[in-house]
């Protein structure tokens, strides 16, 4: 049946004198701006308090560096991926997370995202508004910043028990060290 079908519909569209490339739908993925773009969008709409927050001229900075070092085929990819996963993520930065990134890949973005905020003001804000005093914020913040935990609470992509008790352990070690 479809072979009929494709077989009586074919010399008609063969037939067609006039343009359908403006009919038909575009299936080529977006350049290096129109990706940089939406990353960047990404970036500077995070809406969790408790996450990196980005400026305009920071989500540019990191999202030039994340489509530099994943490239555009990569991240279209993991938006493609994401797309056909029923309950999958929404078109966003939990595309850049670990998983569905690989380890070295969550390593690169993490470092294009950190190095375009200043992470140490950033950590430092989350312990002030918890009450602590401000030296001892800034000792915890780079305390916290040294261990690697800080590192896989952001990139996660899901926080598991494992996760939640090697935060605490080091915001319990970084705390005590720094006389709080």
């Amino acid at each position: 049946m479809l072979v009929a079908l494709a077989v009586a519909v074919g010399p008609l569209c063969a037939c067609n004198d006039g343009d359908d490339s403006a009919d038909a739908p575009d299936t080529t993925a977006p350049g290096v701006e129109a990706t940089t773009e939406r990353v960047a969008g990404w970036f500077a709409h995070r809406s969790d308090p408790n996450g990196l927050q980005f400026t305009a001229d920071e989500a540019d900075c990191a999202a030039d560096a994340v489509v530099d070092a994943l490239g555009v085929a990569r991240i279209e990819e993991l938006r493609t991926d994401a797309a056909n996963d029923v309950g999958g993520p929404d078109e966003g930065l939990d595309l850049l997370q670990e998983p569905p990134l690989d380890a070295a890949e969550s390593d690169t973005v993490f470092a294009a995202m950190t190095g375009c905020i200043d992470l140490a003001d950033q950590v430092t804000d989350l312990f002030l508004a918890s009450g602590k005093p401000p030296e001892t914020a800034r000792c915890m913040a780079e305390r916290y910043m040294a261990t690697d935990v800080l590192r896989k609470a952001i990139m996660a992509a899901r926080a598991d028990p494992e996760l939640m008790a090697d935060i605490n352990r080091a915001l319990t070690e970084v705390e005590s060290a720094c006389g709080a």
